[in-house]
This record gives structure tokens, sequence and C-alpha cells, in this order.
């Protein structure tokens, strides 16, 4: 929690130019886990406060709608509200899958190579930091760069929640998907500092470019 915590803050101050009462939204958080168990919570950030969204969890993998957004920007995540997983939609436009309702995709396309959006039209997530990162520091790459939807392609959701859940039928996680995933819980455990720079320098490189 302190990862997303520190991105809801920097988000907010430093590319909003807002203020963020980070007390205040922990105390929050703790009090709908306490009503809401077993549940995940998305926060949005709003022009007066924040919007809290409790979402059903759920293992089963997931079957999306691909939806073409050719007008598709940063503000549309702010407009989205999916408050369970009955309503699963990828994005896309010209350029090729963008991410989801309520996750960033990553995917396996025919020959095994591991994609995954560029920041710029999409939200940069800590969960999807925390991959790239351990990707990286493993030499496992993942090329970062979009394709047209392609139902031969395995695509997988990120979230705060999950990490690399299977969705439209991709019930197969590779070793190397496995071994990752695994890596990742152990540096979110172990480098939280690391992670959240590599997240920081993302965001910042896309804002001054």
């Amino acid at each position: 929690m302190s990862l997303h915590l520190k991105r809801l803050h920097e988000t907010s101050n430093r590319f909003l130019s807002r203020s963020f009462d980070r007390t205040g939204c922990e105390t929050a958080i703790h009090d709908i886990a306490k009503r809401h168990p077993d549940s995940g919570l998305r926060i949005s950030l709003r022009a007066e406060d924040l919007l809290y969204d409790v979402i059903r969890l759920a293992d089963s993998p997931m079957n999306p709608t691909f939806t073409y957004m050719p007008d598709y920007n940063l503000d549309t995540f702010a407009k989205r509200r999916c408050k369970d997983t009955s309503n699963v939609t990828i994005f896309y436009d010209s350029s090729g899958v963008l991410e989801g309702n309520w996750f960033t995709v990553f995917f396996v396309d025919t020959h095994n190579n591991i994609h995954t959006s560029p920041l710029g039209r999409i939200l940069g997530g800590t969960m999807r930091a925390a991959i790239l990162y351990t990707a990286k520091k493993r030499d496992i790459t993942i090329q970062i760069k979009s394709q047209p939807p392609n139902r031969k392609f395995r695509y997988y959701a990120s979230t705060s929640m999950r990490l690399l859940q299977p969705v439209l039928g991709s019930d197969i996680v590779t070793p190397q998907l496995y071994e990752l995933r695994e890596a990742v819980q152990e540096s979110i455990r172990n480098d939280e500092r690391g992670i959240y720079e590599y997240w920081l320098k993302e965001c910042i490189s896309v804002s001054t470019s």
C-alpha cells in the first residue's frame, strides 16, 4: 500500500499541482478494507476529492471486449467506472492495444515476445512499473510497444490487486511469466524504492517530452 500511496501523492502534487491528504486517504483505505474484506479498491483523483471504488476480485480468466477508442487519452481513466469484473474492456486505437478499463495490459505474441503499451496514452501504474523494473533486473525482455488486437495473442491483466492475471482465455502462464510473477512479488517486498524511482523516471520522461 505504501508504494501506491506514494504514486497517488506524487501524481497529485507533481503532475496535477493539487494537494493530497495522504493520512486521510490511508485512514479511508483501512476503513474500507474492514468493511469489504476479499475485495479490491480503485482510487480515482477528482477535482474536489478522491473517489473510492470497491471491486470484486476473481481469480478465473476473464474474457474482455476489445473497444476501439480513436480519441483515447489520459483523461479517459478518470471517467472509467467498473465496479466488478463482469465488465472487462480492453481499449485500443490506431496505434494498437492501450489498456483495460481497470488494468494495464501485458500480452504475449505468437513468437512468445512480451509486450506492453508505452506511457503517454495510458496511466502509469506502480504494478506495471514493478513488472518492468523486475524484468529488466532479470534480463527478461518486455517490448514497450503496442500492436493491434489479435485473438491469437495471450493477454494478461496487471493491477495493484492482481499480477499478470490471465484475460481473454489466456489460462496458460509460461514458465517465464511464472518466474517473473514470483520475482515481482519479491521486488515489491524488498525493493520498493527501486520500483518507485523507475515509475517516477518513466512518468517524468513522458511529462517533459
